[in-house]
């Protein structure tokens, strides 16, 4: 089974944001555990007499706000966040694979943009299932698993939820691959949803603020085939003009 760790960035009722974005982790069952293992030894290096886990909530990180960030230092969050792409881009080839959507809000006035990325999201991660189970038989192929952090959109997304529910898929199209329907936790309890946030955030800081430090450590983890980019969706109305590799990746190959 694959499990879909998603988390968001940017706020779809202000203003100030144009965008919203929701960022997530797919990996395969027996690699979470090795994954969240791998997260806390960044902690244990960086502050080894903390008493309990520690939250890497990224915009926290790279701000230095609110303890242990305000004490580390500007210089050491940064190496933190790069340290925690490291790991992530460290299990390529094991069974962890990358996905995002960047809704332009102003691109699409008329749709609720936490709607239009949850839809999108579960399309492309029943796509990516429906790949990875071609040379697989009947009885091995996997299936997926949402979970989804709890902190700010619950009751957003629980009509959603509801309405997965009952139609048994999304605006994108019925899926076909997933075990259950979504889920909730809270990501102070999971390091995958820490790392779903890390990947929210990344994407967040390259089309909002134009900085793409982050994320450009984490491009080669995003799902890929046939040279297109599928695992990163950037949703905004001007797209082929657009020089992100998200879009520059289906204008080369004529892919929407």
């Amino acid at each position: 089974m694959f499990i879909l760790y998603v988390d968001e960035s940017g706020d779809p009722r202000n203003v100030k944001d144009e965008y919203f974005v929701l960022g997530a982790v797919a990996v395969y069952e027996t690699t979470a555990y090795f994954l969240s293992r791998a997260m806390d030894k960044v902690q244990n290096e960086w502050f080894p007499d903390s008493p309990g886990a520690i939250e890497f909530h990224s915009a926290e990180i790279y701000n230095h706000n609110g303890e242990p960030w305000h004490s580390l230092g500007r210089q050491k969050c940064q190496m933190v966040l790069e340290q925690l792409c490291g790991v992530i881009t460290a299990f390529i080839d094991r069974g962890l694979f990358l996905f995002g959507v960047a809704v332009h809000k102003a691109s699409f006035p008329n749709d609720d943009p936490v709607e239009k990325a949850f839809h999108e999201l579960c399309g492309h991660f029943d796509k990516f299932i429906e790949e990875s189970n071609t040379t697989l038989s009947t009885k091995e192929r996997d299936r997926g698993l949402m979970i989804l952090d709890s902190a700010r959109y619950k009751g957003h997304l629980d009509k959603l939820l509801l309405e997965y529910r009952r139609a048994g898929g999304t605006k994108f199209g019925r899926v076909k691959n997933f075990a259950d329907a979504p889920s909730f936790a809270d990501s102070k309890t999971t390091r995958l949803l820490q790392a779903a946030d890390l990947v929210a955030y990344s994407i967040f800081k390259r089309y909002e603020r134009h900085d793409a430090r982050l994320l450009d450590q984490l491009m080669a983890q995003f799902h890929q085939s046939d040279g297109v980019i599928h695992g990163l969706m950037h949703l905004v109305a001007k797209w082929r003009d657009c020089p992100c590799p998200a879009c520059m990746s289906r204008n080369l190959s004529g892919d929407r």
